[in-house]
């Protein structure tokens, strides 16, 4: 059990970050974040997803917005959103299009990877060699970008500075 919230202490800018964009609060996003340890111990979750987590920092967000009488838009109602365009453009499209195209297995690996390490998704999934993750993933990629997978492709996470 202190595993899941020690994994889970890792993230804890991410989930203070999360927090804070539904809040709009930071005292609010701490206090949060610290309720929502509290509900995974208190629960004994043993295997955690980030939906899993977000979903409780929104639950929490509301109660706490039921326990003050107040609706959680009155909460936030200074924020204001930056970005205006949500609609992915054609070319995101196309990546999604070509994404949603690729076999279950690349498209897990490839999502594991943005918050993973191989070495960590082999340590997740023990039937997974972190060189067929490596080879699955490149393929995924080439796949989705085709010809420019090189320029469009800019992971710069696995290359040495």
């Amino acid at each position: 059990m202190t595993e899941v919230i020690k994994k889970l202490a890792e993230q804890d800018k991410r989930w203070r970050l999360a927090a804070y964009n539904i809040s709009g609060d930071k005292d609010l996003s701490n206090d949060l974040v610290q309720d929502m340890y509290l509900k995974i111990y208190e629960y004994g979750y043993t295997e955690i997803k980030a939906s899993l987590i977000y979903k409780i920092i929104k639950n929490l967000f509301i109660d706490h917005c039921n326990a003050i009488k107040t609706s959680p838009f009155e909460l936030v109602e200074g924020l204001q959103c930056t970005e205006v365009n949500y609609g992915a453009d054609d070319k995101e499209q196309r990546v999604l299009d070509s994404f949603n195209k690729l076999d279950w297995r690349q498209k897990e690996l490839i999502e594991e990877s943005y918050t993973k390490s191989l070495r960590d998704i082999q340590k997740d999934f023990p039937l997974i060699h972190y060189a067929y993750a490596y080879r699955q993933i490149n393929e995924g990629m080439k796949s989705i970008f085709g010809p420019d997978y090189k320029k469009s492709y800019k992971n710069t996470r696995n290359k040495r500075a």
